[in-house]
């Protein structure tokens, strides 16, 4: 059964919330993009990324996200966990300052891309690593 013909207001906008782990498949942030703009034709595709563990998000329209100005994404080497940077590609560590008195920082084993500007696109997860939960939400 294929998706049912689908036309949204242009006034619409779709939050993609959803990791592609955890539908059993591989798909790309483009690809995505693309099976919403087809599909659905929504053109206004926000995604958002955060963690259960964490107050803050960041959010980005399409590929890029950004931080709120407490978060930050640092790039963690994927064979060195001491040696860290500001930008460069490998794991996110997460500083959010929203968790002030609990858990403000997380080694998580997203793989990442981070511009010099702070901004970044999540890659997948590194292999091997455990699968986390993630859900679809439209708005």
């Amino acid at each position: 059964m294929g998706l049912m013909p689908y036309s949204a207001p242009a006034s619409n906008i779709a939050f993609q919330i959803v990791c592609a782990a955890a539908l059993g498949t591989n798909i790309s942030k483009p690809e995505i993009i693309t099976l919403f703009n087809t599909h659905l034709h929504i053109e206004n595709l926000y995604s958002e990324y955060g963690m259960t563990e964490l107050l803050s998000q960041a959010y980005a329209q399409p590929l890029n996200f950004r931080c709120n100005p407490i978060m930050k994404i640092l790039v963690r080497d994927t064979d060195d966990p001491f040696s860290v940077s500001s930008f460069g590609r490998g794991c996110a560590n997460i500083i959010d300052l929203a968790n002030f008195s609990t858990c403000s920082f997380i080694a998580s084993d997203d793989l990442c891309q981070v511009q010099p500007s702070g901004s970044f696109e999540i890659l997948g997860r590194l292999e091997g690593s455990d699968l986390r939960g993630c859900n679809l939400l439209f708005a």
